[in-house]
Formats: C-alpha cells, sequence, structure tokens
C-alpha cells in the first residue's frame, strides 16, 4: 500500500476490501496526507478505533446488500420492539420476504461498491455511535435482520 500511495498519490476516497486484512491498508495511511472519504469492510471494531485516531470523525455502517445505513438506539429499541415484533413477521410473510424497493440499490448493481461520501444513506455519526451499532448488531440486540440485512457493511469514515 505504500508503494501504491507513493506512485499514484493520495486518493480522494479510499475503499478497501481485501477480506479481513483492510487494517494493512489503513495502517499504511499518512496522518498528515488522508483521504477525504474512506471505506473498509467490517470486521475488526479496532479500525473504527484506528480511524477515529487517525483524524476521522464521522462514520457510517452501510449494509452492502441494499446500501442502507444500520443504526441502533437503544431507547428506540426498547420502547418499540416488544411490540413491533409480531407485526414486523407478519408484514415479511405478507411480502414474501421481499427487500423493500425503495433502497439505495435502484442506483447500484448488486456487488458493487455503491455510493461513497456524502451520497451513502443517513446522516454521518459519532465514531462511538457506530461502534455500539456495531456492538448491538454483532451481539444481536437490533433483532432478527431483514433477509437483505446480512453482516456484510462497510464502514464509511470522513473528516
Amino acid at each position: 500500500m505504500n508503494d501504491i500511495l507513493a506512485e499514484f498519490g493520495t486518493p480522494f476516497y479510499l475503499k478497501v476490501d481485501i477480506e479481513t486484512a483492510d487494517h494493512f491498508c489503513l495502517e499504511a495511511l499518512d496522518p498528515n496526507d488522508l483521504p477525504q472519504f474512506v471505506s473498509f469492510e467490517k470486521s475488526r471494531l479496532e479500525d473504527l478505533f484506528f480511524m477515529h485516531n487517525l483524524g476521522y470523525s464521522r462514520f457510517k455502517l452501510i449494509a452492502q446488500e441494499d446500501f442502507r445505513q444500520l443504526s441502533y438506539s437503544p431507547d428506540q429499541a426498547n420502547k418499540w420492539s416488544r411490540n413491533l415484533r409480531p407485526l414486523r413477521s407478519r408484514v415479511r410473510r405478507m411480502l414474501g420476504r421481499r427487500a423493500p424497493e425503495n433502497v439505495a440499490k435502484k442506483h447500484s448493481a448488486y456487488g458493487s461498491s455503491g455510493p461513497f461520501g456524502d451520497e451513502t444513506d443517513g446522516p454521518w455519526r459519532q465514531m462511538k455511535e457506530v461502534a455500539f451499532t456495531w456492538l448491538a448488531f454483532d451481539l444481536g440486540h437490533t433483532g432478527d435482520p431483514d433477509p437483505v440485512w446480512h453482516d456484510w457493511f462497510d464502514v464509511h469514515c470522513a473528516h
């Protein structure tokens, strides 16, 4: 990665996806010459903290299945989850467990990197909020995921 950056310079947007080895590319970034936007595959929570320590202050967890942002609020979940779970199950059965039609997927082909930067879904969040969401999802506290919400997320970072 150091050789690539030396030869081509710092990109505006750096997309890293090398199957659990993303941290090697992230660690090669020069703190004095950072890309405006970086995304990498969600695998190691330490990478989120590393990017925060590097100087990135805005983050998103974006599902690569449909390019929607994953967010979690324990207050909202506690208030509504018991009442919504039966309704959510009935709606899924009625829809045949299809993904909603109004997601960003319509703009990006399946398997593509999807939108980046400010074009990604939802508001930018603080590192601690994204870390909390990450852990809540991994521990199963966000409820049963929709069919398109498998554990295939990219972490998006911005200055």
